[in-house]
């Protein structure tokens, strides 16, 4: 009897273990709100989930997580956004008018840990911007503040938002070390000075392919070639070398050649060459000789890559259809916040030099997503000309944006990374290349 009491019990002991675990439950009420969907976002676990909301702003979602985290909720039709702590198990509403980012309040079985949240990680946040003067010291410290903070998250009784609170802060501490190259940079101090920082860096394993791996790629580069020089062709080498594992190879790879926008790099060609070597895929081999095309193409003295483009008014023309005047290049996109940040100064410029017909100024969005290019016009009223040309980046090899290129009265490119407007002696720059 006793032995069956025993199964009995291991059994029910083994399916309780192996139960599937609540979902994350939230729900809520939106006033003003024109989307009908929501997304629920975290790119450091892989989350994105499609909330779908009702015409009179309703909602209700589940799902089942495979971490606790810290979601943003964005809106499909608004600029308003919301964070949620997303833990499995806990029931969550929202109450919020999208017109008041201050309104959003979430309540619910975790109501009293967004406060602490918020505390616990400016706390964290404090400590961090405030880097000793040796490494070691500063690891300490930091392992020391995770210890203690992580005591006053138990206030909470939920073993999820801890896991939460245990992964965010490791998160945190994880990149502050890995960054720690910065504090010495401005303290004048060269970025292998520290023998420990340097053990910790020298540990990191490429094999993981992660953000970690991508940041000591370019502290190597900065120890060997210096803080103002890249060198690409060190950094393939240094993949090659120790990222033995096929596909962190492959993905470590992917991420410098797309960054990678040096047209005047004499090792251009080498670059190009060993990351199509070290790619296994075709398509992304081509796009290596694409890119290589495309940044020999933008090289100061080079014809400028003529492109058929979109005005708002949905007018086709070209680009060499504005060549015998001098032109300052605006490449830019709506959801790009240092672009927007540009353009009070581009509006300047213009005001500046509305008479001078020796130069134009123009912007060319690269967004995928024509009605939201239409409606930041329509808000801005641009007094330049616009245009639209979603591939322009390709075209031009450029790995990031905003992007200011300068193009002579002859077509042929001055500069393919022009100062920007807002940049100091912005005017002096353009009337010298106006005589």
């Amino acid at each position: 009897m006793n032995k069956l009491f025993y199964a009995l019990g291991t059994l029910a002991l083994c399916a309780a273990c192996n139960q599937a675990p609540k979902p994350f439950v939230l729900e809520g009420t939106l006033k003003n709100c024109r989307s009908d969907y929501a997304l629920l976002v975290n790119g450091i676990i892989g989350l994105r989930d499609t909330i779908r909301i009702a015409p009179d702003g309703t909602f209700s979602f589940q799902t089942v997580l495979k971490e606790p985290a810290f979601a943003f909720v964005s809106f499909s039709q608004q600029d308003a956004v919301g964070t949620v702590l997303t833990v499995n198990g806990t029931n969550n509403h929202v109450e919020a008018d999208l017109n008041d980012p201050a309104s959003w309040k979430v309540t619910g079985d975790l109501e009293k840990a967004y406060p602490l949240y918020t505390s616990l990680s400016q706390s964290l946040n404090a400590h961090i911007s405030n880097p000793a003067p040796t490494f070691a010291a500063y690891r300490t410290a930091l392992q020391h503040t995770n210890d203690s903070l992580l005591k006053v998250a138990g206030e909470i009784p939920n073993e999820g938002f801890h896991e939460l609170m245990r992964n965010s802060f490791k998160s945190s501490i994880d990149m502050a070390l890995v960054t720690y190259n910065d504090y010495l940079t401005e303290a004048g101090k060269a970025p292998d000075s520290d023998p420990d920082y340097n053990a910790y860096m020298e540990s990191i394993d490429l094999n993981t392919a992660n953000d970690f791996a991508y940041l000591y790629l370019h502290w190597l580069n900065d120890c060997k070639a210096g803080l103002d020089s890249l060198s690409y062709l060190d950094m393939l080498r240094t993949v090659q070398t120790k990222a033995t594992d096929p596909k962190a190879r492959e993905l470590l790879t992917k991420r410098l050649m797309s960054e990678y926008d040096q047209g005047n790099d004499p090792q251009l060609d080498a670059v190009c060459a060993l990351a199509i070597e070290m790619l296994p895929d075709k398509k992304d081999q081509e796009e290596v000789r694409q890119k290589q095309t495309a940044l020999k193409g933008a090289l100061p003295g080079s014809p400028a890559i003529d492109c058929e483009w979109t005005d708002p008014q949905g007018n086709t023309s070209r680009l060499s259809d504005l060549f015998g005047t001098v032109i300052y290049m605006d490449v830019w996109a709506t959801w790009c916040g240092p672009c927007c940040a540009e353009i009070p100064y581009i509006e300047k410029l213009v005001e500046r030099f509305k008479n001078d017909g020796r130069i134009r100024f123009v912007s060319v969005s690269v967004d995928s997503n024509k009605e939201a290019w239409l409606k930041k016009l329509e808000t801005d009223k641009p007094a330049w000309k616009q245009f639209l040309r979603e591939d322009f980046c390709t075209l031009y090899g450029i790995s990031g944006i905003p992007r200011f290129i300068l193009i002579g009265r002859d077509g042929k490119i001055i500069d393919p990374n022009a100062p920007r407007p807002s940049s100091d002696g912005i005017i002096s720059y353009l009337e010298e290349h106006m005589k």
